[in-house]
C-alpha cells in the first residue's frame, strides 16, 4: 500500500463522488419517506398540519441516514487514483 499526498484534485474527486450520492439518496429516501408517512397519516385522519410537521422530521432523518450510507458505500471503492480507505492509527506510547 503506498501513502500519497493530498492533492486538491484528489480532494476534489473523494469529496464529489461522496456528495453526489449523499444528495441522490438523502433526497431520494427523504423523499420517498415523507410522502409515505404523509399518505399514512392523511388516511389515518391527521390534519394537513400533522402530515408536514411529521413528513419534515422523518424525511431529515431518513435523508441523514442516506447521506451517511453515500460515505459508508464509497469506502473502499476506487476514485480517480486512489482508494478511499481507513487505517486504524496505532497509539503512540
Amino acid at each position: 500500500m503506498e501513502i500519497v499526498q493530498p492533492t486538491f484534485g484528489r480532494t476534489f474527486r473523494v469529496w464529489w463522488s461522496i456528495t453526489w450520492r449523499a444528495l441522490a439518496y438523502g433526497i431520494g429516501l427523504g423523499l420517498v419517506a415523507s410522502i409515505l408517512i404523509g399518505v399514512v397519516i392523511n388516511f389515518a385522519g391527521g390534519s394537513q398540519q400533522d402530515v408536514i410537521e411529521i413528513s419534515r422530521i422523518s424525511g431529515f432523518f431518513t435523508g441523514a441516514a442516506g447521506s451517511l450510507y453515500a460515505a459508508y458505500s464509497r469506502l473502499g471503492k476506487k476514485c480517480g487514483d486512489v482508494k478511499l480507505v481507513l487505517i486504524r492509527a496505532h497509539s503512540e506510547d
